[in-house]
C-alpha cells in the first residue's frame, strides 16, 4: 500500500485559484510504480474517488 497527496487547481465559491489536496492511495502492483515518484514530479492516474465527510 502507498500514500501520497496531489494538488487539484479549481476555482473556489470567491473565484479564486485554490489547491484541492486528494489522498491516493494505491495497492497491488501500482505500489512499485507510485513509490518511484518523488515529490515535484508529474503524475497522472485514473480511478474512482470516494468523498468521506
Amino acid at each position: 500500500m502507498e500514500r501520497l497527496a496531489v494538488s487539484l487547481p479549481y476555482h473556489s465559491a470567491t473565484d479564486r485559484l485554490v489547491a484541492l489536496w486528494l489522498a491516493v492511495l494505491g495497492f497491488g502492483p501500482s505500489v512499485e510504480i507510485l513509490a518511484n515518484y518523488e515529490k515535484g514530479e508529474y503524475l497522472s492516474m485514473s480511478g474512482n474517488m470516494q468523498v468521506n465527510q
